[in-house]
């Protein structure tokens, strides 16, 4: 995790090249992950928003917890994370750039306690936002939440157990055209003809009343020939270097 300070020079060179991508029909979203720090309360500057309102674009303003989501404490740590957050979009006078709020952490659960216990914190975080949200002065500024959840969590089963809250206004998944393997498995897509077109398919299929949004993608940087759950393919599963 990186903590330290958002330098102002990066912000303004961000800022100078996505000029070049400003105009046009198609509204542009900025997924933010930089967290607030006790250094650091206002971890992206008000520059930074500013700039991203003069481009007409907006943000998804990630807010993550700690690994430990069954933990005793885990909701009261969890709501000082989001009030964070809120705090630094205040002070910078940033609400009117977010179109909604990522719940981060690529969280895994394997048991159904487990299952509970995860589903349970996202939605506890999604209730302690839309609340803070509510508060005067508020009201008219984006309280949609979405969960940055990792593939396994799928309803597809891709590579572990669904984790599904109820509380979300649309979904978001991680995901990878080579990790987990198995989504290779899936029948060619109706776009491309090929399977991670087919996995993406097959994904919206099981969730008919709601938006569904790829959060994170992109290629391998890693020289290894195999992945990390090989023995979940079949003996004959070809090993694509990733």
């Amino acid at each position: 995790e990186i903590t330290g300070e958002i330098r102002a020079a990066r912000v303004q060179d961000d800022l100078r090249r996505w000029q070049d991508y400003r105009g046009g029909n198609h509204p542009i979203l900025l997924r933010v992950y930089a967290q607030p720090t006790d250094m650091f309360p206002v971890r992206m500057p008000k520059r930074f928003y500013d700039g991203v309102r003069d481009l007409g674009w907006w943000i998804v303003r990630d807010i993550y917890f700690g690994a430990n989501y069954s933990a005793a404490n885990a909701i009261t740590l969890g709501r000082a994370k989001v009030d964070a957050v809120l705090n630094e979009v205040a002070a910078v006078g940033g609400f009117d750039r977010i179109f909604a709020w990522e719940l981060g952490n690529e969280f895994r659960a394997d048991t159904e306690a487990e299952i509970a216990a995860l589903t349970s914190f996202v939605c506890a975080m999604a209730t302690h936002l839309k609340a803070r949200l509510a508060e005067p002065g508020r009201e008219r500024f984006s309280n949609w939440v979405t969960w940055g959840s990792w593939t396994p969590n799928d309803p597809l089963r891709s590579d572990g157990n669904p984790v599904l809250p109820s509380c979300l206004d649309y979904v978001s998944y991680n995901v990878y055209s080579y990790d987990p393997e198995r989504l290779r498995d899936h029948q060619p897509g109706p776009i491309t003809g090929r399977p991670f077109a087919g996995y993406l398919a097959a994904l919206k299929a099981r969730y008919p009343n709601l938006p569904v949004v790829i959060s994170e993608t992109g290629l391998p940087d890693n020289a290894t020939p195999k992945g990390l759950n090989q023995t979940k393919l079949h003996p004959w599963y070809p090993a694509y270097r990733r």
